[in-house]
């Protein structure tokens, strides 16, 4: 596996010499043909052909020989090559081979090599069992192969397939096939990405669709153009067709690390790199150049819903595991948030609220109290000149309702008494159930506050809705504020199973169901009222959970938005509204008197230039 000069390899090789291109002399194309890949005499297989119309090699578990190409990228363990192509957009002319840890002399880039090995489907090792993981996207390589030779160094890299308009644009459509029972490029995303596998990629005015997250970017070529579903600032927001858009591209590696401070909206005019595989997603691009990066300096703009005599205004604000150890400047950021951005709502719904010692070592603190957090909050909030804010919660039973371990996050309420009135109604503990009481006049809440069903087992692990009545120019209002179950153990959008199973929504379905009951419960004891549900849902307005929760009871406001104003979250280069605001009551029947608005000061700015990963609500309500 020795370094070879390039002639005497190919004499020994039984190989002609070379063409400019790659082809053997002979065998120069006519016009308008592709040239004709290089191949050895002793060569068995092209990398198109060990590569396939498929995901997986048709010849895994199969020894190849001497399967020629040009060394593009390396790694400690692995090299990527690629051969000319067979001329079909629909086979990779890329794979790995993999050599292991101290490989000497490892090929380089520029390097025609020749290998001859196993080819095997590799998906990455299970972290608990150090075996092959199951059920994931795999990548084709050759494993630790016999024989590797040089047979020329400085050899031109085949040119980068160019992504976007003007290049191959991806579908835009479809992840994959059901079962991934086809295998179509043209038409699914994954296969798309898969028939460029380990290749080179040009990016041409890439859009920045997220902010630099962990050291990723995730971009549109093109400046986005032939993307649907833009926002105005630069984002791609979800489609409820297709949650995986299949078009953006995860760029990766140390390049695309150093733009650490990039936004939503920052432009890149050039990327260069190849198609790999890693944990978190089947397939990034390992950005080898990034040229030209201009910053698009997103503003920040202050909501328009202010509140007045004849308007109500309630916020909405994951303030992202916010405690008191957290000290006086991130309780300023959070206070900024609410007093400049929020324009400071008469009742401000907070979710993500930690206890005093914030995130202490699991079993090492029996703290579960937020009254510290919240009266940091408090004053940072009138320092900027904003409201002297009363607070409510209930504390959770210690370690029992997810979130960081040690955080005993919970929901909580800030109120402004000299806009809207509050009657605290009994002392709730973490598993007494808010009830409905009948009044002369209507309907009341038996504990205020109090929480949703408790007990029910739908919560475990998880944040229990919190309900509060408050009171607007004398009339009753009643508040919920959630924050169900997350996402995690879902499967990947760019996954082997297909579609996509998402394992954590049953257990949200059945919150929405409890919090429905408890909603529906109410308004029909006092139709006159209004109520508002609001808070971090982690789920989306055309999914099921938001469907049951509002049923016909209540109006999920996020949809009298445009779609592309529907967000308050950025996850891989998509807008999202996990956070969300519905309404029960006679103020349905007139929108007009209903204002919802996403204030876009976080999600779309990297950690350390935000105050929160979610962007706040604001609900502007004209009171009859």
């Amino acid at each position: 596996m020795s370094r070879a000069t390039p002639l005497l390899a190919l004499l020994l090789a039984g190989a002609t010499p070379l063409a400019a291109g790659g082809a053997r002399a002979q065998d120069a194309p006519r016009a308008g043909e592709a040239p004709a890949a290089f191949r050895l005499p002793t060569t068995s297989h092209l990398i198109p052909e060990i590569q396939g119309r498929a995901h997986r090699s048709p010849l895994a578990g199969q020894t190849v020989t001497d399967v020629p190409g040009v060394v593009t990228h390396t790694t400690g363990t692995a090299f990527l090559m690629q051969c000319t192509g067979d001329g079909d957009p629909a086979t990779s002319d890329a794979l790995q081979v993999y050599v292991g840890r101290g490989f000497e002399p490892m090929p380089e880039v520029g390097d025609r090599v020749v290998v001859t090995g196993k080819v095997v489907e590799w998906g990455g090792l299970d972290p608990e069992t150090n075996k092959p993981r199951q059920g994931v996207i795999t990548q084709t390589q050759i494993e630790r192969p016999k024989r590797l030779e040089v047979l020329a160094s400085d050899v031109p890299l085949p040119p980068a397939v160019r992504l976007g308009k003007g290049g191959r644009m991806p579908p835009l459509g479809a992840v994959a096939a059901p079962d991934r029972a086809e295998y179509d490029p043209a038409r699914f995303g994954m296969d798309f990405w898969e028939s460029l596998e380990s290749m080179r990629v040009e990016l041409v005015d890439a859009v920045l669709t997220g902010p630099s997250n962990g050291g990723e970017l995730v971009v549109l070529p093109g400046g986005g153009a032939g993307y649907p579903r833009r926002t105005a600032r630069g984002g791609l927001v979800i489609d409820p067709a297709c949650m995986e858009n299949p078009g953006r591209a995860l760029l990766t590696g140390p390049h695309a690390r150093k733009l650490a401070g990039a936004a939503v909206g920052d432009r890149l005019a050039r990327v260069e790199g190849v198609v790999v595989h890693e944990r978190t997603r089947a397939y990034k691009v390992f950005a080898t150049a990034l040229e030209g990066y201009a910053a698009g300096d997103l503003p920040r703009t202050p909501t328009r819903l202010v509140g007045d005599a004849e308007h109500l205004t309630i916020g909405g604000f994951n303030v992202e595991n916010f405690t008191f150890t957290q000290g006086r400047e991130r309780a300023l950021e959070a206070a900024r948030g609410i007093v400049e951005f929020m324009r400071a709502p008469a009742i401000v719904a907070l979710q993500e609220v930690a206890d005093d010692d914030g995130q202490a070592r699991r079993g090492r603190s029996d703290v579960v109290s937020s009254e510290k957090t919240l009266g940091l909050l408090r004053e940072a909030v009138r320092e900027l000149g904003g409201p002297t804010y009363e607070a409510v919660c209930v504390d959770p039973a210690l370690d029992t309702e997810g979130g960081a371990p040690g955080g005993n996050i919970r929901v909580a309420f800030l109120y402004d008494p000299a806009r809207v009135g509050f009657e605290r109604r009994g002392r709730a503990g973490s598993m007494d159930p808010n009830g409905v009481e009948k009044t002369p006049t209507g309907a009341r809440l038996a504990l205020n506050p109090g929480r949703v069903d408790p007990t029910n087992p739908c919560w475990e692990s998880t944040r229990r809705t919190l309900a509060a009545e408050f009171t607007f120019q004398g009339k009753p209002i009643v508040v919920l504020n959630s924050h169900f179950s997350s996402r995690r153990g879902d499967d990947p959008g760019f996954g082997a199973t297909q579609p996509p199973v998402l394992h954590s929504e049953p257990q949200r379905l059945q919150q929405a169901a409890a919090v429905h009951a408890f909603v529906k419960e109410l308004a029909a004891a006092d139709p006159t009222l209004t109520i508002v549900a609001l808070g971090d849902y982690n789920d989306f307005w055309f999914r099921p959970v938001l469907r049951t929760l509002a049923g016909e009871v209540m109006t999920i406001l996020t949809t009298l938005l445009p779609e592309e104003e529907r967000y308050s979250y950025v996850y891989q280069g998509q807008s999202q509204a996990l956070d969300h605001a519905l309404l029960a009551g006679p103020l349905r029947a007139d929108p007009t008197r209903i204002q919802l608005e996403y204030v876009h000061v976080c999600a779309e700015y990297p950690p350390g230039k935000r105050i929160s990963d979610h962007d706040p609500l604001v609900v502007r309500l004209r009171m009859p």
